[in-house]
C-alpha cells in the first residue's frame, strides 16, 4: 500500500506530542492517538557497495527485516536508524514529513549500539561496534533539512584497547561529551568533542 501523504499537522508536530516506535520491522510515529508508518526495513536495499555509496547486487549483503537501533530527533522531524539482522549494517535517517530516506554510512561487520541527537537536531552521534575498534561518529545534516544532501562525517574517534561506554550527552549544539572505559586499566576517561573545530579533548580521567 502507498504511504499516506502527511497532513500539515504531521509536517510540523510538537515534539512532546509524538513518539517513534518499531512494529514488525516498520518505524512508526504516534501522534496523540494516530499511528503512521514511516519506513519499513524490508524496503531498504538488500546489497550495498560502499565504494560507490549506492545499492548494487555486486556489493555486500545488508538485507534486514527490522531495525537494530533508532532514535527520533528533538524536533521530531528525523528518525535515525540502523538495520539489524545482517552481518553488515546500513545507517541512515528518514525525514518524517516527506519520508525521504538517506543512507549515511555502511558498517562492515559492525552495528550502531546508540544514537544521540544534538539539541538542535543538526548533528547525530553514533556509537559503533565493529570487529576492530569501537568508534564514535558524528554526522552533520545540511541546512535546510528538506534540501539535504548526504550528511558528512565530521568526527571519528576509535580509542585503541578501550571500550566506549558511550554515556553521551550534548553539552550544547556543538559539544558532545562521552565516556570511554578501558577494560585493561579499568580507567574511565571523559572525552569532549567540538564538532565545529573537530577537536578531541580529555575532560577528566577517573577510576
Amino acid at each position: 500500500q502507498p504511504t499516506p501523504t502527511p497532513s500539515e499537522a504531521m509536517a510540523t508536530p510538537a515534539p512532546e506530542l509524538v513518539e517513534a516506535f518499531q512494529e514488525d520491522g516498520v518505524l512508526k510515529m504516534r501522534y496523540d492517538e494516530e499511528e503512521v508508518a514511516i519506513l519499513a526495513a524490508v524496503g531498504l536495499p538488500d546489497f550495498w557497495d560502499p565504494t560507490t555509496g549506492a545499492a548494487s547486487e555486486d556489493g555486500f549483503g545488508v538485507a534486514a527485516e527490522k531495525f537494530r537501533t533508532f532514535a527520533l530527533s528533538p524536533d521530531a522531524r528525523w528518525i535515525a536508524w540502523d538495520t539489524g539482522g545482517a552481518v553488515h549494517d546500513l545507517v541512515g535517517i528518514v525525514h518524517v514529513p516527506s519520508r525521504r530516506t538517506f543512507v549515511i554510512d555502511f558498517l562492515f561487520e559492525g552495528s550502531v549500539t546508540a544514537f544521540a541527537w544534538s539539541p538542535g537536531s543538526d548533528y547525530l552521534a553514533a556509537e559503533i561496534n565493529t570487529a576492530a575498534l569501537p568508534t564514535v561518529e558524528i554526522y552533520r545534516l545540511a541546512d535546510p533539512p528538506e534540501l539535504m544532501v548526504q550528511p558528512r562525517i565530521v568526527s571519528r574517534f576509535g580509542p585503541q584497547n578501550e571500550q566506549s561506554t558511550f554515556d553521551a550527552f550534548w553539552r550544547d549544539d556543538y559539544i558532545l561529551v562521552f565516556s570511554v572505559h578501558s577494560a585493561e586499566t579499568d580507567l574511565v576517561t571523559v572525552w569532549e568533542i567540538d564538532v565545529l573545530e573537530g577537536d578531541f579533548r580529555v575532560e577528566d580521567p577517573t577510576r
